[in-house]
């Protein structure tokens, strides 16, 4: 048996037996055909389709399940617009200064580690438009490093001209960092390192509402705690170092997944990369009820959790239970046998397929980094048209999950995350979009055109899977991308493992670069 994934799967040859061979009637070779691999139409023939099995396309059923799709995620998809809509009335939050603090870490570490001109400095403090109030204090404590006392004093200055020009209101917190950073620069200025004018409650409630860069504007160069101070500095040094470790990766990455789409793009135009997926009119209609299922049994979830509250630990079992929906085909008369197969559960090769899945996210890199470049465009040209003040929020996809490893303080709550983002999502998201709603849309496109089918399918899914997800507006081009890539993994082997595999790497990634922030 071939175990190559990227070849064509080629029928056994068949012995003829001698009670055959001595028969006076020829016996007809299709029964013998039918095992062959399928093939989309562009490669062979395909036989001719079974009968459709229309009891389980219950047309009424079909449109509720719809109405109850269409509402659950245009209502998903509407509050977090709403939330968008209303950020620049929001305070500053942990996520906020993680960002900032990540960014002041990082060219603290590369000050110390390399030798930097100072027009690579200027480049460095460039730019702070659409940033809020409290990050633009951290900006100062970072320009007092950097360039000395005197720039950070008159960066303040420009800012408090700013914050009167735009009728800013600073609440009590923002106008007591005011005073204490005018205070602690004041004190700078006269060479008082020691920061006299600040009691010991002050600089606690520095570091407290600025983190890192507070911790920070209290250890001057020239300041007595040179021991704290280098291991600041120690902190810094690694937070670069293992932000260029990761920039390095990406872009390792990027390359391989140009190889492996070019790969992949050559082995179809020559015919010889065989696509598993199956298509014909069987349990369609089931499978999209239970999808709907699945739809009002995470949302009855989130109004349980929201009204009563659910225990952390708790969290990704309880979204993982979502999975008992799948029992909805068997009761509707669906063989077990029948569902493992439909829904891509059923694994010949869990090695061949996770291997498929590495080689299928590789692939689709370059087209999610074309993505997160175009969704950089219109969030600059967004952030230039909008009518906020320069102390607005910016305007960006943004996760709940940032806010939570932004709160965490220990290790458990990242355990807890990194198990619901790399195990719990991809199980879950996977059999409910890619097994279930995937094959019911190919099913119902069966007859079309075989590329009208699959494009239709996966444009259909890709939009409802970033629907679904609370990263707003600007968040759909690069989840569709991804929606994407994994209906077209599940096209390719007909199983589910290369879509999860597929997912959990890239939910990996993505937990894993907010990790460095902390």
């Amino acid at each position: 048996m071939n175990s190559n994934p990227f070849e064509p799967h080629e029928p056994e040859e068949q012995q003829p037996q001698s009670g055959i061979e001595s028969s006076d009637h020829p016996v007809s070779a299709e029964p013998m055909q039918a095992h062959a691999s399928f093939q989309p139409p562009f490669m062979q023939t395909p036989d001719p389709q079974p009968p459709s099995n229309e009891r389980f396309w219950n047309l009424p059923l079909i449109v509720l399940s719809w109405l109850i799709i269409v509402f659950i995620c245009g209502v998903m998809f509407a509050l977090v617009q709403v939330s968008y809509s209303i950020q620049e009335e929001r305070k500053v939050s942990k996520f906020d200064l993680m960002q900032t603090n990540t960014t002041t870490r990082y060219t603290v570490g590369n000050l110390e580690l390399f030798e930097i001109s100072e027009d690579q400095q200027g480049t460095m403090l460039a730019s702070d438009g659409g940033q809020l109030l409290e990050q633009r204090f951290c900006k100062a404590i970072l320009i007092n490093e950097v360039k000395g006392v005197e720039a950070a004093r008159e960066y303040m200055a420009d800012l408090e001209s700013l914050v009167e020009e735009i009728e800013f209101e600073l609440d009590e917190d923002q106008q007591q960092l005011f005073n204490l950073l005018d205070s602690l620069f004041a004190d700078y200025a006269d060479f008082a390192w020691d920061a006299p004018s600040l009691d010991e409650n002050e600089r606690v409630y520095l570091k407290d509402k600025l983190g890192w860069s507070g911790e920070l504007a209290l250890l001057p160069e020239s300041g007595p705690d040179q021991p704290a101070r280098e291991l600041l500095l120690d902190q810094a040094k690694l937070t670069s170092i293992k932000i260029l470790v990761a920039a390095v990766s990406v872009i390792l990455m990027g390359g391989f997944g140009v190889l492996s789409g070019m790969f992949l793009l050559v082995l179809l135009l020559a015919k010889k990369l065989n696509l598993h997926f199956v298509s014909q009119k069987k349990h369609g209609g089931v499978y999209l009820e239970t999808f709907a299922l699945f739809l009002l049994s995470f949302l009855a979830l989130q109004f349980i959790a929201g009204i009563f509250g659910l225990p952390a630990a708790l969290v990704p079992f309880a979204m993982l239970s979502l999975v008992a929906v799948i029992v909805w085909p068997v009761i509707r008369g669906v063989s077990v046998s029948d569902m493992l197969d439909d829904v891509g559960l059923r694994v010949k090769n869990p090695f061949k397929e996770i291997f498929a899945g590495l080689v299928g996210y590789l692939a689709a890199t370059p087209f999610l980094a074309m993505a997160i470049i175009f969704v950089g465009i219109v969030m600059l040209i967004s952030t230039q048209m909008e009518g906020g003040n320069e102390l607005s929020p910016p305007t960006g996809p943004s996760h709940p999950i940032q806010e939570e490893i932004a709160e965490s303080n220990s290790v458990m709550p990242i355990l807890g995350i990194l198990f619901t983002a790399c195990v719990v999502a991809p199980i879950l998201e996977e059999i409910m979009f890619r097994g279930l709603l995937y094959r019911y849309l190919r099913e119902f496109s069966h007859r079309w055109a075989f590329w009208g089918s699959v494009a239709f399918s996966c444009i259909v899914n890709a939009l409802l899977f970033a629907m679904i997800h609370p990263q707003g507006l600007l968040g759909i081009p690069m989840l569709a991308t991804l929606a994407v890539s994994f209906s077209l993994a599940r096209e390719w082997r007909d199983s589910l493992i290369a879509p999860m595999v597929m997912h959990a790497i890239n939910n990996f990634l993505v937990t894993g670069m907010l990790l460095i922030m902390l």
